[in-house]
Parts: C-alpha cells; structure tokens; sequence
C-alpha cells in the first residue's frame, strides 16, 4: 500500500527519515568582490614583466584603482545587487554556527529553494478528522494531496468521539489514498486525544513537569469541554504528534483545511519557512497578522516554539492552567487568541521568542473580504491536476486551456516560490551592500536612522512598521498594519510581504513592497476552498476527480468541467444554482 495507510494506536509507524542535517547555503556560492579585484594586479604584473610592456601594466593598475572608486561610490549611494555582489561566506552567514541562528535573521538573503537540504524541502500537513463522515469535499482533498507527494505528507488523526462511532472507510467511499503513498490515517480514540494532549502538557521537555496530582488536575482540567474543540492547542501539534509523521525527524509541518483543492506546492516558499519559526499567508497583501486556518506553517527546528506557548498568562505552570492564577483561556481559536500571542514580541507572550513570515497570493478564497459569495463574479477559479489558477470569467476554453499549460510549462521559482516576485533582489530582505558584513547589513536594515529612510532598497520598498492592536479595517482580528495604497489598485502596483526577526525591536515588522511582476493574465494559488463547504447547497461535482486533462471552472454562480482538447467545448458537467446538473 505505499506510504499510505490506515493506523492504530498499537500501529503507529514510527519510521525514521534518511534525510540529514546539511548546511543551508553550500560552500562556493559566495563571492567575494574585492578578492576578485584583488587578482588583477599580480597577473597584471607578471604579463607586463614577460611582454616588457611597462604601460600595460601601468593601465592595469589605473583600471583596478578606477574600479575601487567606484565601489566605494556604489557602497554608499546604490542597494541594488546583482548574482555576484554577495558577501563572501566568512562574512555572512554560517548555517553551522552557534553564534549565528537562521531564526534571528543573521544572513544577507533567504537561500535558494535548490540549496535547501532535503528535509526543509517537504512537510507534514497534520489534520484532525472527526468519526467517519465523508462529504464529498474529501475525495479532491485527498486527491490533490497525492498529487503533491514530491513536497508533502499528510497526517489525518481520525479522532473518534464517545458513542462507538467509527473510522473513516475510504473503500466504502470509493476513494482511494494509497497511490500516492503520502497519506497516513491515524485512528485515535478519545481517551488516546487526550492523553497525547497531557502528556506534552506535562512533559519535563515541554511541559510543566508535572507529579501524579498534577497530572491528574490538569487531565482534569482539559477534560473541560472548552479544551475538546478542534482547534484549540492547534500550534503545539507537530510535536503532540511528531511520532507518528511518516518522516519524523522532518522539522515542517502545518495544519490545512480540509475543504480545499490543493495547489502545486512546489511554488511553497520553503527556503522562506526554513529561516523563521512560523509563516503564513493571504489571499493578497497581508496587513492583518494571524494563523489563517487555511494553512499555516511551523519550522521545529526553532526549539523555542516547543515551549512559547508557556508564556500565556493563563499557562505558565500547571497551577496557572487548573487553578487559573491569572485567568482562564479563552475559549478563543487559533486564529484569534492564539495568534495574538504568537505574532506580539511583548515579553509575557509567546512572540517574544519568535519569528514569522507572512507572505501574499496563499490561497484563492476572498471569505475574509467578504466578497467570496457575491453573485456574478467577473473571475473564476480553474483547477486542472496540480494546479490552482485564478482568472477573468471572459477567458474562452482554449485560452484556460493556454493558460494551464503556460503554468506548467514555466520554470519552478527557486528563489521564494508565491512570496517574491523581484528576482535575485527579491530573495534578500536586508541592504546587502556589497563590502558589508551580514550583521552590519542587518543593523542598518533594522535602523530608524539607516536606509530604511531612503524608499529604494533592491527595486522594491523596505519599511520599518509598528504593529498596532487597532486594526481599522478587520476588527476582528488583534494586531495589523495599515495597507500599502500601491497592493490595493487594481492591479495591484505592489506586493507585500511582512517578516519579524527575533532582535528586532519589540512588535516591529520588516514590510517588503516589491514591483508585482506577474503576468497579468492570472493567478498562481496553492490552494482554493471548496464551494460545496461554503453553503452554496446547488455546488456540487461528480464523483470523478479533476486530472490534468480535466478543467474545473467555478465560482458563486456556476460550475463545470470540461476536457482539455478538441472536444474542450463540449459540457462534461455543467450546473447552476436553481438549474439541474447536466453531463
């Protein structure tokens, strides 16, 4: 059966992953300026000394003094960089140093997707399915994660509730999770759910350390109905469940939606994820900081995100937790309380420890502008095998079906997927003037009083932003920063990305506005929720999955499908609300 497989408690697979540790950025991929320039004077002398042309060498040495002026007149007055402008290593950053943790931001650049070891080039998506319910959004979901089986693993813990319910049956439903041998379904029992719960919560490694009677007050405790919904305790969950990861030793892992179409996920920014504690996304430009439930990622190799989430008032100690010393949680989800604590650096939060990353153009679902469910829609959303597109209702067939092969036809990103879109400048995030160190680029970068002043750093904008708790425009939410006006036009003139770094000052956030190059034609999602989830009862598909010779077209007026090819124009499923399926 593969890698895909349905578990028990006494079954859990608990192989270990092959892959190593491996330095992010190899050696020889740095290049020294000034060491180069350093060459021609010698050479330059013994060719003079052998042709007796004293002028030769004369100019040579002029030529190399012309190009030291000029440097030193760029150092100062340009940020644009070019493939061979980098700082030498021993200047930079040494993946292999203690002194110098990836988490802190200590490097001139992201790496490239390609220099990136094996095991930060896959992760573990971990979701929780209750009983044996099977909508009809399951079968694209598991699906679309087979096809993406070169990147990712998906842990489901079937969770099973109190009344004798049962697992899931994939062959009752007809769906079939072993092709691509990256599903694992793990059936656990309620009692299992919450003993894994509080074993970490009183782990002497993450936990509280607890004795017997603690233990017992705090299983006691989480037995509260308020602890037993889904989401809650959703960020300590790769390590609740690490065990049972089809790659353990693998440090990504995220948690997705269920009711999605998954996208190609070698587009995902890994090398991004790999150099920060958690990141996430939006649908355009994120201004709001929060774990959006769509998908949300963490990178364990931060060992500070195994125990942030001690810092919330409410759970510094098993004491704090069962006798509520400075309160009770909330009985808030993750993407709300939670967040709040992970995206603030104030010292009595988990923030204070961490880093993030949240990056534009996630997902295809507009529900947080509340514009996903308005009728006669002017874009569609195309889904073909891998990938998920966003694009004009006026296409034809044949020009969606251009499209689709242009997507698969053009080259994989390899320096920041989805999130940047500036080239060789995008992947840096700091000054990178060529003579500076990384740490001195990193000072100024992060200075009230240094380039940030100057709006021009590698052909985009680099800000310094202020966190605020008064978000205007989605009050829902607790900490954002006010939109850009150049990501709001239409099109967007802009791309924004925000990034946090440990030594940055307290709830300050690194905002990169780069020029948004993307064709215009359409948009490149790694995932799209499913209509059928979203209350639109008239959405429905057959029972047949969307393969790459096969188009699904839809948004809140209509669906259908139809295959790519000569016969493209003829209908094979077709319907709209208040009309019967047709094909």
């Amino acid at each position: 059966m593969g890698r895909g497989f349905i578990a028990s408690d006494d079954l859990a697979n608990k192989r270990e992953s092959n892959y190593t540790h491996a330095p992010v950025f190899p050696d020889g991929l740095w290049m020294n300026f000034t060491n180069f320039t350093t060459l021609f004077p010698g050479r330059c002398l013994r060719w003079a000394l052998h042709r007796s042309v004293r002028t030769v060498y004369l100019g040579c040495t002029l030529w190399v003094l012309a190009v030291t002026i000029y440097l030193s007149v760029r150092q100062t007055t340009s940020f644009r960089i070019t493939s061979v402008m980098w700082q030498n290593r021993q200047q930079g950053f040494d993946a292999q140093s203690s002194s110098a943790s990836p988490f802190t931001g200590a490097f001139a650049r992201f790496p490239r997707v390609s220099e990136l070891p094996a095991r930060h080039k896959r992760m573990t998506i971990v979701t929780v399915w209750n009983d044996d319910a099977f909508p009809s959004y399951l079968r694209h979901f598991f699906y679309t994660i087979q096809l993406n089986a070169e990147h990712l693993d998906l842990l489901v813990i079937n969770r099973l509730g109190k009344n004798g319910t049962r697992c899931l049956d994939f062959e009752k439903a007809g769906v079939n999770i072993t092709w691509g041998g990256n599903i694992k379904v793990h059936c656990m029992t309620d009692e299992g759910w919450q003993n894994r719960h509080v074993d970490f919560l009183c782990s002497t490694e993450s936990g509280w350390n607890c004795d017997p009677v603690e233990r017992e007050e705090v299983m006691k405790e989480f037995q509260d109905e308020q602890y037993q919904t889904w989401y809650n305790w959703r960020p300590v969950r790769g390590f609740i469940f690490r065990d049972l990861f089809q790659n353990p030793s693998n440090p990504l892992w995220g948690w997705m939606d269920h009711d999605v179409f998954v996208g190609n996920f070698a587009h995902y920014p890994f090398n991004i994820l790999s150099q920060v504690s958690m990141a996430s996304g939006s649908m355009v430009d994120p201004y709001t900081a929060f774990f959006a439930g769509q998908l949300t990622a963490f990178n364990m190799d931060d060992t500070a995100l195994r125990t942030a989430w001690k810092k919330f008032p409410a759970l510094k100690s098993a004491a704090h937790f069962t006798k509520y010393l400075e309160g009770k949680m909330p009985d808030s989800s993750e993407e709300r309380y939670w967040s709040y604590g992970y995206f603030r650096s104030d010292e009595d939060l988990p923030g204070a420890d961490l880093s993030w990353c949240l990056y534009p153009g996630m997902n295809g679902d507009d529900y947080y502008d509340e514009k996903w469910n308005r009728k006669n829609s002017n874009l569609t959303y195309l889904i073909s095998g891998r990938e998920v597109l966003l694009a004009s209702t006026s296409y034809t067939r044949k020009e969606i079906e251009d499209l689709i092969k242009l997507e698969r036809q053009t080259p994989i990103d390899d320096i920041g997927g989805i999130g940047w879109t500036g080239g060789e400048d995008g992947s840096a995030y700091l000054v990178a003037q060529p003579s500076l160190s990384s740490s001195e680029a990193k000072r100024l970068a992060m200075s009230k009083d240094g380039p940030l002043s100057s709006p021009r750093v590698h052909e985009g904008i680099v800000e310094d932003l202020l966190l605020s708790i008064n978000c205007t425009g989605r009050p829902r939410w607790k900490q954002c920063v006010d939109p850009h006006p150049l990501t709001e036009s239409h099109p967007p003139i802009m791309r924004s990305s925000l990034i946090h770094f440990k030594e940055q000052e307290k709830n300050h956030v690194i905002r990169r506005l780069e020029r948004d190059q993307r064709q215009r034609g359409y948009e490149r999602k790694l995932l799209r929720h499913h209509l059928k989830s979203k209350n639109l009862p008239w959405f429905e598909l057959p029972s047949f999955d969307i393969t790459e010779d096969l188009v699904l077209r839809y948004n809140s007026d209509m669906v259908e499908v139809f295959k790519m090819g000569i016969s493209r124009e003829e209908n094979l499923f077709y319907r709209k609300e208040g009309e019967e399926s047709i094909g």
